[in-house]
């Protein structure tokens, strides 16, 4: 049962929000009652016999309430706090808020606080589980603090990875040394580790601070190194039996991005695979005519917005938003690597991935 089938009707019904022309229409004998005299009115019914007797009506709450309640049921979740008593003393809080409203309200907000603490302690301290990175480094992943951060490595990269390996027969497990090239803070690792324990996980991203927070929190799980903006990297050649990077090439220019796939070229041993994810018809098409006709003319544009966002997610300013085409990866990317599949909306249902593999020396 949700939070609208039980809480908003049968709780959220105060003296501010009472919708006396929906209880009327609802229980027409109360009408009949008022008319007789019986009763002086809809709202005294209601708040002297109608809850208590369970009679239903409709609330209009705005977002701000609906929001409160929300809020409401976290609390129950974790604190088993009475919702129908803390209701009829917190809701007013959004209309009329008085001073003992708002520090019993705090004092439960820390109640869950404290309990959250506790519970993320004990699964520390005697589950041994890692922390999760923190919101800032999260958002500087995907844009936003979302609540399937984590699982999202485990239900969407991990599942759309071995897709992307199926055209040749190959699973995630069948490699014995991958990089996660632009690895963010863990996200594609922390999965990787849990699924395909045998396999040795290494990270490297621009982000210095992601990388810190890595070595200290999730070294058990792969190697990390922080990697410079423009190659070469500190790996050795031919490293990697498997190399992917996830919404990397996505924002790089034209001359860095061929400079990064001679790199990842190079640490790749050979007949060892490379895949990559762009951002492909769905992301360009809704553009201003004029960039789809660069695409359908050149197949990559590179888009600097009219504000710097590399900059707005504490990344550099070369980090913008770039689009490719099929036909271009083929053609560009192919004199790097063997283009093998490419499978549209591949990840996620958001990117585009690319499988290519290196070619053998001969």
């Amino acid at each position: 049962m949700g939070l609208h089938d039980i809480k908003i009707e049968m709780v959220l019904v105060t003296t501010h929000n009472f919708n006396e022309k929906d209880y009327l229409t609802s229980h027409p004998d109360i009408v009949q009652a008022i008319r007789d005299g019986t009763v002086t009115s809809a709202r005294n019914h209601f708040f002297t016999y109608g809850r208590n007797e369970g009679r239903k009506m409709q609330v209009t709450l705005s977002n701000l309430q609906l929001l409160f309640a929300r809020a409401i049921n976290v609390l129950f979740l974790f604190t088993g706090i009475t919702i129908p008593r803390f209701l009829e003393f917190q809701y007013p809080f959004f209309i009329n808020a008085n001073l003992e409203q708002i520090k019993l309200l705090e004092t439960n907000v820390k109640n869950v606080e404290i309990l959250l603490h506790q519970v993320l302690s004990i699964l520390r301290l005697e589950a041994n589980i890692p922390p999760h990175p923190p919101k800032h480094l999260q958002i500087r992943v995907v844009g936003s603090y979302v609540p399937d951060f984590i699982e999202s490595g485990f239900t969407k990269i991990y599942p759309a990875l071995n897709r992307a390996l199926k055209p040749v027969g190959k699973e995630l497990g069948d490699f014995q040394t991958i990089l996660d090239w632009g690895c963010g803070c863990g996200r594609a690792i922390r999965a990787l580790a849990t699924l395909i324990p045998n396999s040795r996980l290494y990270g490297t991203d621009i982000d210095g601070e992601a990388i810190d927070w890595l070595k200290h929190n999730y070294s058990k799980f792969a190697e990390f190194s922080a990697s410079p903006h423009y190659p070469p990297t500190d790996f050795e050649e031919q490293t990697f039996d498997l190399v992917f990077g996830i919404s990397v090439m996505t924002h790089l220019p034209e001359e860095m991005q061929f400079q990064w796939l001679a790199e990842l070229s190079r640490i790749t041993k050979p007949s060892g695979y490379v895949i990559l994810t762009t951002h492909g018809e769905k992301h360009y098409k809704g553009l201003d005519s004029s960039i789809v006709d660069i695409m359908k003319e050149k197949g990559f544009f590179y888009y600097q917005a009219g504000f710097n966002y590399g900059e707005s997610i504490s990344l550099p300013e070369f980090y913008q938003t770039a689009f490719h085409t099929h036909a271009y990866i083929r053609k560009e990317w192919g004199k790097y690597f063997n283009v093998i599949d490419i499978q549209t909306l591949g990840m996620g249902n958001n990117q585009d991935t690319i499988l290519m593999q290196k070619r053998t020396i001969v």
